[in-house]
């Protein structure tokens, strides 16, 4: 091996270290456009939030709005059927025979249709 040979051995061994080392300091340097991109990440972040919320609470009052609608139809059923329990008694007492007798009944609201097999 002649030192031409050495010399050209040395110089690309060093041309290439210092080409990893070029690398490795770029891939580990922050950059502007990863900080940028996490502040528009964050800002599309935050201006996702407020309308969810907006909407859950929306959702959430209707959905109370339906559970109060829910407990006066029971309610109503209820008196209804009592009423009916009443009447059925006085027909009794008058030793009369009702045309129309109720089949077993429920206060229990039919559960909503929603279109998904669970």
């Amino acid at each position: 091996m002649s030192i031409a040979d050495a010399l050209l051995i040395v110089g690309a061994a060093s041309g290439i270290l210092s080409l990893v080392i070029t690398a490795w300091r770029e891939r580990n340097k922050p950059t502007v456009d990863s900080a940028n991109a996490s502040s528009v990440n964050t800002a599309a972040n935050i201006a996702l939030i407020e309308p969810l919320t907006k909407r859950i609470d929306a959702l959430e009052f209707e959905l109370n709005e339906m559970r109060d609608e829910l407990k006066k139809r029971d309610e109503i059923i209820e008196r209804q059927n009592v009423g009916i329990g009443i009447l059925l008694t006085q027909i009794g007492r008058a030793r009369l025979t009702p045309d129309w007798k109720p089949t077993a009944y429920t206060t229990t609201p039919p559960a909503p249709a929603t279109g998904f097999k669970r």
